[in-house]
């Protein structure tokens, strides 16, 4: 793949992932994410089954970390798996609580749970620029992710299911695309937008009316795919994050479909 899109950043900035992965695991006790905090008390947790899978999490955040930091940044692919493995600990979320193990982590190994989830945090990938004539992948990409959403919201289970895993997953997510995009080809409004929304939404939503909260992500959310589209220097490259923005924009419009217009989804399933 070419890489006119990448050279004008040294290699050496990706080393900044490594002070990210920290601010990453600070951030994720902000959104209810838990399935690293055993790192904490390392050795009380070493060989008790019940954190197998934790432990498991752990080494896919790091493997990840050493792809984004070492592996060639030019390649969507290494860009995509390290981003897949990053993210290990914001898209393995589906968990059973123990009482005696309260962040044991335990996925419920529904397919399309988990297809929603990873779906969900490689929005990330979309929010990193690369060589400008393969951008129209990100479309391909991007439809095909909005497949997986459309078939899990219209599979007959509660929206609002999905709705909270999204709101869970993507503000860290969108944060980590926007990290990569920032050490790979430098600063972007259209990777700090969709952060910035996803995470300030996703703090809000247990604060403010639930409402509130939505006529909110519609609003900012057109005026950001619009700001993005109308300023000639912020629109270059920008085709990730309008898609991103957009899909925030359309899990805001089903939720209120169903629970403020109290219209029913039709189901697939």
């Amino acid at each position: 793949m070419a890489k006119s899109a990448y050279r004008h950043r040294s290699s050496w900035y990706r080393l900044l992932l490594i002070p990210y992965a920290v601010v990453f695991y600070l951030l994720m006790g902000l959104f209810d994410l838990h399935s690293l905090d055993f790192l904490k008390r390392f050795m009380d947790f070493w060989g008790r089954d019940g954190y197998t899978l934790n432990f498991i999490c752990a080494a896919m955040w790091v493997a990840g970390l050493i792809i984004l930091v070492f592996a060639p940044g030019r390649y969507r692919f290494f860009t995509a798996l390290g981003l897949l493995l990053f993210l290990a600990p914001v898209w393995m979320v589906s968990d059973a609580k123990m009482a005696n193990e309260p962040n044991a982590l335990r996925l419920e190994w529904n397919p399309l749970t988990l297809a929603f989830e990873i779906s969900t945090a490689l929005w990330a990938l979309m929010l990193v620029r690369g060589e400008g004539k393969t951008e129209w992948i990100k479309l391909i990409i991007g439809f095909a992710l909005l497949l997986v959403y459309a078939i899990a919201y219209l599979s007959g289970e509660d929206s609002l299911v999905w709705f909270e895993l999204f709101v869970t997953i993507l503000p860290l997510s969108a944060l980590t695309g926007f990290a990569v995009d920032f050490v790979l080809t430098g600063f972007s409004m259209q990777a700090l937008l969709p952060a910035l929304i996803s995470m300030l939404a996703s703090i809000l939503i247990g604060v403010l009316q639930p409402e509130l909260i939505l006529w909110g992500l519609l609003a900012l959310c057109l005026v950001s795919i619009i700001l993005l589209l109308a300023k000639g220097s912020w629109r270059k490259g920008a085709t990730g994050g309008i898609f991103t923005l957009g899909v925030i924009l359309l899990n805001a419009v089903v939720i209120m479909l169903g629970y403020i217009w109290k219209m029913d989804l039709p189901k697939l399933f």
